[in-house]
């Protein structure tokens, strides 16, 4: 058997031992606490990317539509200002003879067409 000095020894070797195991258990718990929260976090900041990703697809896609829309539109408008063009001057007699009319009852373009087509 072991004297008691070596037993108390070896006793207060183990609670040490023990202490630090517990210290250690404790480090443990809150660095895997830690890797829990950042995984967490991680997953919604590529969650979030994603969105964003989604989000700046859909805005190029409305933005594709807008400029093959304003595309049209400019095409749109550069043959009508050359159909203006190919008019001509209009005579004097129709700034004259339509002056007393009411812009609204002018205001379709198949009424100023047929305006038009009476002048020339």
């Amino acid at each position: 058997m072991l004297p008691k000095k070596d037993l108390a020894r070896i006793k207060k070797g183990a609670e040490a031992t023990e202490k630090k195991l517990k210290a250690v258990e404790v480090q443990v718990e809150e660095a895997e606490t830690r890797v829990a929260k950042l995984q967490q976090e991680k997953a919604n900041q590529i969650e979030r990317q994603q969105e964003l990703a989604r989000d700046i697809e859909k805005q190029q896609k409305r933005m594709e539509k807008s400029v093959a829309k304003k595309a049209l539109l400019t095409a749109s408008a550069t043959e009508t200002a050359k159909n203006i063009r190919d008019l001509g001057v209009l005579p004097e007699e129709a700034f004259e003879k339509y002056i007393n009319h009411d812009s609204k009852s002018v205001g379709s373009v198949d009424v100023l067409h047929g305006i038009l087509t009476d002048t020339l």
